[in-house]
């Protein structure tokens, strides 16, 4: 499943410890989403997020159909 990461933006709070916020855009049989924003720690936070949003797409697709997830993604 092709995603696109449109942009990725360093953020360092004077408190705390750095994110970064990643924007992306996911393709799902030819149905391509709005671009949303993931905050993330690191590399391994965004592929776990973006596995839990894929999931996300897949869930509705298996138990709605194509048509309520091109409803809900675009």
């Amino acid at each position: 499943m092709p995603v696109m990461l449109i942009e990725l933006s360093k953020q360092e709070p004077v408190w705390g410890e750095p994110y970064y916020i990643a924007s992306v855009k996911i393709i799902y049989k030819g149905i391509a989403s709005r671009t949303f924003p993931l905050f993330v720690r690191d590399q391994r936070d965004l592929l776990n997020k973006l596995k839990v949003e894929i999931t996300k797409i897949k869930f509705i697709d298996y138990m709605y159909g194509l048509d309520e997830v091109r409803r809900i993604i675009t």
